[in-house]
C-alpha cells in the first residue's frame, strides 16, 4: 500500500470512515445529505463530501433516526397468512 490518499471513496470505505451502516449511506445520498457521483455503474463519495457532512453534523446535532413501522412499535406483527377485517 502507498501512502497517496484517496480521494473517491467506494459505499463500504465511507462506511467505515463514518462508522455507519451501508443502508445509512445510501439514505443520505438519495436523500443529498451525502454528495456522490457515479463513474460508470460506481456510485463514490469525494472526501470533500464526507468532510462537508461531518462539518454539517458539528454545526446541526446528530442525524434524527428513521421512522419505525407502527406495527413494530406496538410489539405486533402481521405473518402472511394474517387476514385483516373489516366490519
Amino acid at each position: 500500500m502507498t501512502n497517496e490518499t484517496v480521494e473517491l471513496f467506494t459505499v463500504e470505505q465511507a462506511c467505515t470512515a463514518l462508522g455507519i451502516k451501508r443502508n445509512t449511506i445510501y439514505r443520505l445520498m438519495n436523500t443529498g445529505k451525502l454528495r456522490s457521483v457515479q463513474i460508470g455503474r460506481a456510485r463514490r463519495i469525494p472526501r470533500s463530501a464526507i468532510t462537508d457532512f461531518v462539518s454539517g453534523l458539528q454545526q446541526t446535532g446528530p442525524l434524527p433516526s428513521p421512522p419505525q413501522d407502527a406495527r413494530m412499535l406496538s410489539g405486533t406483527r402481521l405473518s402472511r397468512k394474517s387476514k385483516v377485517t373489516t366490519p
